[in-house]
């Protein structure tokens, strides 16, 4: 496993990063030492961060009284279950939100000089969801409400997964929904796979162009697309090559990230679990950098039936809602549709797990999809990947 392209201020933003854990972070601290590593402004070597382990949200878990840095303040709160399905308190400081936003933005504006935040709008969120509507509840009458009312902000950009930007440019394409006023320059695609065809089509159909970002909400944005669609890695952001694994008959590996601005909360050596390539070139845009080639491991499914949403959102909220109620005792999850109205939930617990969160999770599942829904859940050991190698939270045997 190695970093194919780390430049000095990278280096020393690394350095940066692990003396300040050194000092302020009792997990770390304590590796470093067992490590028998010299951490510090005289003896730093770019050799000792290779010899860190790679990292798992189990890892942070288990870790976690531990983990989370000494004198920092302001934190603010994030729930994650990323594509392994185990959720994971994420933790930034108002200033870190503020470096990974200004680093988004940046990007954005290489696209786009005129986007700015008043005229940019994300499908999903807590906001958009408060202001606008649910854009993950494929209902058509939903739909139609939560277009009427993104059409009254007149965005030049939107935000958001590809399955769910589909969802609306097919209901476009039909008639169904009025796209009138025409004020979408930009759509940025984010959280999932972007397949190209897929993609041409939503271009043709909203009459845009699209971007695309990849990224966590561990780390916010990795990598954003240049004009001559390459992903880019981003200046506070280093990638590695992990364990590899076999796609269609060939090997692919997966994604390692160090995040090199998130100090309360780091994440070093940390593996996405997305599938992808790593390569260095020196692009046409002016940018050299490591580029990102991604195989579709983020890609999201829809659950079919009587009520169609977004799969992976809707079971991420559902594990955030039993998070939330106190009961943060599944390591890690994967429901499977087996049928239009029978789902199977691999759980992996956790000594506090008690029946009462089966219970509960059944429950929410239920409410929403219908009290008709059959729910299995079985507990187990690990969480494989996919016939595919892929690690996913929600996976449709119908589509």
């Amino acid at each position: 496993m190695t970093v194919t392209f780390i430049d000095k201020n990278k280096e020393n933003k690394l350095k940066e990063l692990l003396v300040f854990l050194n000092e302020n972070n009792v997990y770390y601290n304590n590796l470093f030492k067992e490590k028998k590593l010299k951490v510090n402004e005289k003896d730093w070597k770019i050799e000792s961060f290779y010899q860190l382990p790679i990292l798992t949200k189990k890892s942070i878990n288990d870790n976690y009284d531990n983990y989370i840095s000494l004198n920092q303040e302001g934190f603010l709160y994030e729930i994650t279950s990323g594509s392994t399905g185990t959720p994971l308190k994420c933790i930034k400081t108002a200033s870190e939100r503020v470096i990974a936003s200004i680093a988004l933005w940046k990007e954005r504006k290489q696209w786009d000089k005129n986007v700015n935040v008043r005229n940019f709008i994300p499908l999903v969120g807590v906001e958009t969801y408060t202001n606008i509507g649910d854009f993950c509840n494929f209902e058509v009458a939903n739909m139609k409400a939560c277009f009427d009312n993104l059409q009254k902000k007149s965005p030049r950009w939107i935000s958001g997964p590809i399955s769910v930007i589909e969802k609306y440019a097919q209901l476009i394409d039909r008639g169904i929904l009025k796209y009138t006023n025409k004020s979408i320059k930009f759509i940025e695609l984010a959280g999932e796979y972007a397949d190209p065809s897929i993609r041409n089509y939503v271009e043709r159909i909203f009459d845009c162009e699209t971007t695309n970002q990849y990224g966590l909400r561990e780390s916010w944005c990795i990598g954003y697309e240049c004009k001559h669609g390459n992903i880019h890695v981003l200046e506070n952001i280093l990638m590695e090559l992990g364990p590899s694994i076999e796609v269609d008959d060939k090997k692919l590996n997966e994604l390692i990230v160090t995040s090199l601005y998130n100090k309360a909360m780091p994440f070093i050596r940390y593996n996405t679990h997305d599938i992808g390539e790593l390569d260095i070139m020196a692009c046409n845009c002016g940018k050299t950098s490591q580029i990102i080639k991604l195989y579709g491991g983020r890609t999201g499914d829809i659950i079919r039936g009587k009520k169609e949403v977004l799969g992976d959102i809707f079971f991420k909220r559902v594990i955030n809602d039993v998070i939330e109620s106190g009961f943060n005792s599944i390591e890690s999850f994967r429901v499977e549709q087996l049928l239009e109205d029978k789902f199977e939930i691999f759980i992996v617990r956790n000594a506090t797990y008690t029946e009462q969160v089966s219970i509960m999770l059944k429950n929410l599942i239920q409410s929403n999809l219908g009290r008709h829904i059959d729910i299995d859940i079985q507990y187990v050991d690990k969480i494989p990947p996919l016939s595919s190698g892929k690690m996913k939270t929600f996976y449709s045997h119908l589509n």
